[in-house]
């Protein structure tokens, strides 16, 4: 845990900053994994059950998996990075529920987006949830675990944010949302 925070740290210190006169990396940090972790994680818990529930075929595939990986082992004992489907599904509730639908980033230098001129210092807002509705799915208006047969560029997939102020937890929130799910599916279907 302490390296993951000062690599966080570290790529925080050389990217730009909002104040000059103030550091926001203990701040960030401590935002990111104490206040806001536990809210994202039980939203986002909440819409995959809710899309479990309305979709019973995606559900069957998840525990026909779960199945075949675990064999006899506990859910403690089992190696989440196999479960393909389950993280195709969590993506999928990720991309289709984004719990951060708009984020704000600062212009580092003068550019243009989509014919539109952007000053150095301009304060550019992200849609994450119409981000997430790009052609660049297969089915992007639908609830689809298909939208991640392919590897997915990160300009496309934000659901942690990207750079140096992306989630300092999404790793972990990542083994959380399975060992959560596959304890949940297994006990309770």
């Amino acid at each position: 845990m302490e390296s993951l925070i000062e690599i966080k740290r570290k790529s925080l210190a050389e990217s730009e900053k909002l104040d000059d006169d103030r550091d926001f990396t203990s701040e960030l940090i401590f935002a990111q994994m104490v206040i806001a972790a536990p809210d994202t994680l039980s939203v986002s818990l909440f819409f995959m059950l809710v899309l479990l529930k309305q979709n019973p075929e995606v559900e069957l595939r998840i525990l026909k998996e779960i199945l075949v990986e675990s064999g006899s082992k506990e859910v403690e004992h089992m190696d989440l990075q196999n479960l393909k489907v389950l993280e195709s599904f969590i993506n999928e509730c990720l991309r289709f529920h984004p719990v951060v639908d708009f984020t704000m980033r600062k212009a580092l230098e003068d550019d243009v987006i989509d014919g539109t001129k952007v000053a150095k210092g301009t304060n550019v807002i992200l849609n994450m949830g119409l981000m997430h509705r790009t052609e660049f799915f297969p089915k992007p208006n639908e609830f689809c675990l298909e939208n991640f047969d392919k590897l997915v560029p990160s300009r496309f997939f934000q659901p942690f944010g990207s750079g140096p102020r992306s989630c300092v937890g999404k790793h972990i929130a990542m083994v959380m949302m399975k060992a959560i799910l596959v304890t949940l599916l297994t006990r309770f279907t």
